[in-house]
């Protein structure tokens, strides 16, 4: 039981670069699918480097601490990023 918070936000992450995926793709063309992808792998390998560079954060406040401040931070950034993408003007056919 103490893993389903962390099976939940991986699942979540998951599930909106295939929600990005498919929306890119339909609205603004197949390449920047590609993109999203690509900042998802981005984000993946900067966490991890985040981590092999500061290792002390993680044990001085404890991984459950890290995970869900982590946690937060990506439901802030997800509906963070829905916003700007629906505020700002955008069409690369023009």
């Amino acid at each position: 039981m103490k893993y389903v918070g962390l099976g939940l936000v991986s699942a979540g992450v998951l599930l909106l670069e295939l929600t990005l995926t498919r929306v890119y793709s339909v609205t603004q063309g197949y390449h920047f699918a590609f993109m999203a992808v690509s900042l998802a792998l981005l984000g993946f390998g900067a966490s991890g480097t985040a981590l092999a560079v500061w290792p002390q954060v993680v044990k001085k406040r404890g991984l459950r601490v890290v995970l869900a401040g982590a946690s937060v931070c990506f439901a802030a950034a997800a509906i963070g990023g829905l916003y700007v993408t629906n505020a700002l003007p955008f069409d690369a056919y023009t």
